[in-house]
């Protein structure tokens, strides 16, 4: 097996399941019209995030639900935001998010059973319904003004989609706090021009050493609106902890880039048969 096959493999094992799929369709259902039901305007709920992008993974995975009122509207984003929040808080644990609520429903025993599914309060701009007014519920909070479709649009034609998906197994299984869509815009701007991007060998190690070496100085705007700088809270320290953990994978595999071996260590995957037998002849 050659590594982009095992690479191939990784992604294939990380393919959701049908009943996986089945189920966030059901729960997108029951959200939907619990949310038609409380709010007269009508708002417009569309799949969005990594289901839309087609960039999910089993292992951590989520369902956006944009949720967006009319442009005339009279409340501001603000009170769209808290006013969502508060009529999901009647059914489900929310958590806030940057821009989201993550909503968790409330067992028979109290315990929180999780949805994977984020709420996205907004409303339209025009009468067009593609650009949107989201909360940025941070610091004193401010909104900013982006089209979710835009962003579906650019990384779904990417040509990056499966080193996005790898690229997010390897955060979560490394426990790298890196924010989706920052990793998304992360590979996009790293393999742009790459003729190659289908050899996920090359082009998920470019992406480490793009990491590695690029990401204290990199700046990544919204596709969707370019005054909306999406890299600027993003902290020194917390580009550094990346930088770092790029390094540490390609210190493993730069010994021997066509090793299985090094690249199963680089994802968190089960050592070969070979190098468990290795190990125990040399004790």
């Amino acid at each position: 097996m050659t590594v982009s096959e095992f690479l191939q493999k990784l992604l294939k094992s990380q393919e959701l399941t049908q009943q996986m799929l089945d189920d966030i369709s059901l729960y997108r259902k029951e959200v939907e019209e619990f949310l038609r039901e409380k709010f007269d305007e009508e708002p417009t709920i569309r799949y969005g995030g990594s289901k839309a992008k087609g960039t999910m993974i089993k292992e951590n995975y989520d369902l956006d639900i944009v949720c967006y009122f009319p442009r005339d509207c009279e409340r501001d984003i603000k009170d769209i935001y808290n006013d969502v929040h508060k009529k999901l808080s009647e059914k489900y644990s929310v958590t806030p998010k940057t821009s989201a609520l993550r909503i968790q429903k409330i067992g028979n025993n109290k315990e929180k059973l999780d949805y994977h599914i984020d709420v996205v309060p907004g409303r339209f701009v025009d009468d067009k319904k593609r650009e949107a007014f989201l909360y940025i519920a941070q610091g004193e909070g401010s909104r900013i003004k982006t089209d979710l479709e835009k962003h579906i649009d650019v990384i779904s034609k990417s040509g990056c989609v499966d080193v996005i998906r790898l690229g997010k197994l390897w955060r979560v299984r490394n426990n790298i706090g890196l924010r989706t869509f920052l990793l998304e815009l992360l590979v996009i701007d790293c393999l742009k021009g790459s003729k190659s991007k289908d050899d996920l060998q090359r082009s998920v190690k470019q992406f480490l050493e793009y990491l590695r070496d690029s990401i204290s100085e990199v700046r990544l705007e919204d596709p969707a609106n370019t005054n909306n700088v999406v890299s600027d809270n993003w902290s020194d320290n917390e580009r550094r902890i990346i930088s770092s953990k790029a390094k540490e994978a390609l210190d493993i595999v730069d010994s021997d880039a066509n090793d299985l071996d090094k690249w199963r260590e680089v994802f968190k995957e089960p050592k070969s048969d070979k190098y468990r037998r290795a190990l125990f002849e040399e004790v």
